[in-house]
């Protein structure tokens, strides 16, 4: 399971876990800013409801896991 945070954080099921996934070489508007609905649907169009591949570069200061994410072998990362 893949839900969508904003355009630049997913969430996914790991087992029985959430792991929130920084996407790697990106910076989307957040929601409150212009544009940022539009990049949220966007990644939400890319991965929501799919089974996605992370490839793990790094933690961030808040946690959270900041990687590559691919789905059937395209890179979500460079779609966005």
């Amino acid at each position: 399971m893949v839900s969508v945070y904003d355009g630049d954080t997913i969430k996914v099921q790991r087992g029985s876990q959430q792991i929130k996934i920084r996407l790697y070489g990106i910076d989307t508007p957040e929601k409150k800013q212009a544009y940022g609905n539009q990049a949220k649907s966007l990644t939400n169009k890319l991965v929501r409801g799919k089974t996605v591949n992370v490839d793990p570069i790094d933690t961030d200061r808040y946690g959270r896991t900041v990687g590559l994410v691919s789905v059937n072998g395209q890179s979500v990362n460079k779609r966005l």
